[in-house]
């Protein structure tokens, strides 16, 4: 898979807002996008833990990284409610 870049997606949003919201949109779909390669890398990290400490630092690891992923899927939200229902 083609790896997203922040400068791709703003261009290819302006299509539908040309204002900084492009960029707010952007940057919180990039922010979700690499946020679930780096859970994917986590959780096959997990397979090679070998003790008690370093699974717990894996799953913390893994509880802020989803916290970070809702953060920008929370702002992605308001943000699109903005673009949609715009007057």
């Amino acid at each position: 898979m083609k790896s997203l870049g922040l400068d791709q997606l703003i261009n290819q949003l302006s299509i539908i807002s040309p204002s900084k919201e492009q960029g707010e949109l952007a940057v919180d779909l990039h922010d979700i996008y690499e946020g679930v390669n780096k859970l994917e890398k986590l959780i096959y990290e997990i397979i090679e833990v070998k003790s008690s400490d370093m699974m717990e630092d894996k799953l913390i690891d893994i509880e802020g990284e989803l916290d970070h992923i809702n953060w920008h899927y929370r702002s992605l939200k308001k943000e699109l409610k903005k673009l949609l229902y715009a007057e």
